[in-house]
């Protein structure tokens, strides 16, 4: 669950999230992310963005250890801070399908984002339909896929299938995600 405050494009936006750690003990285990970041250019065929979040700043659980461990560790125990630059593009802006690209590139710190210390983080969209995006990124860990699909353009909905860590680079292996997203505008 996430809730983004404030204006990224004339002072700051931010992001706040809630990540559920534990599902076959629903809701005994979570984290809260934040993420602060601003669009630094912008024209009408471009935008480029800085971001600087800090992941699983604070948790609550009864006992972490009942979401189980990753790398030794109980889950929602790892806390770590990342910043990432990111551009859109329009391909083709006075399309139908303008064709949107983004590509972020960033840093983050272990345990999430790296096995030690600074790790790399990548990642690379395409809207190749109006209704359909595909991306791969890079977690610092693992290259994760995935393809969201829009079932109907003016209702603010997608259904999201990602297969994470490909090649099995951690120690819980790959995973097939399936999500589905509704977004809210308060403000209107």
């Amino acid at each position: 669950v996430a809730l983004g405050l404030g204006n990224a494009r004339d002072i700051l936006g931010l992001e706040l999230s809630y990540s559920l750690l534990c599902i076959r003990k629903f809701g005994r285990n979570g984290s809260f992310n934040a993420k602060v970041h601003r669009i630094v250019y912008s024209n009408p065929n471009t935008y480029i963005a800085t971001a600087i979040g800090w992941n699983n700043f604070a948790r609550h659980g009864k006992n972490d250890r009942d979401a189980g461990y990753y790398n030794g560790q109980p889950v929602g125990t790892p806390s770590s801070v990342y910043g990432v630059v990111s551009a859109y593009h329009f391909l083709n802006a006075k399309s139908a399908n303008p064709v949107p690209v983004n590509i972020s590139l960033g840093v983050g710190e272990a345990p999430l984002f790296s096995n030690s210390g600074l790790g790399i983080i990548a990642g690379a969209g395409i809207q190749v339909t109006p209704n359909i995006g595909v991306s791969t990124g890079w977690s610092g860990k693992g290259l994760n896929l995935g393809v969201s699909y829009l079932p109907v353009r003016t209702l603010p909905m997608s259904l999201n299938v990602i297969y994470g860590d490909v090649f099995r680079n951690t120690e819980s292996g790959s995973v097939l995600s399936f999500s589905l997203g509704y977004g809210f505008n308060l403000t209107d």
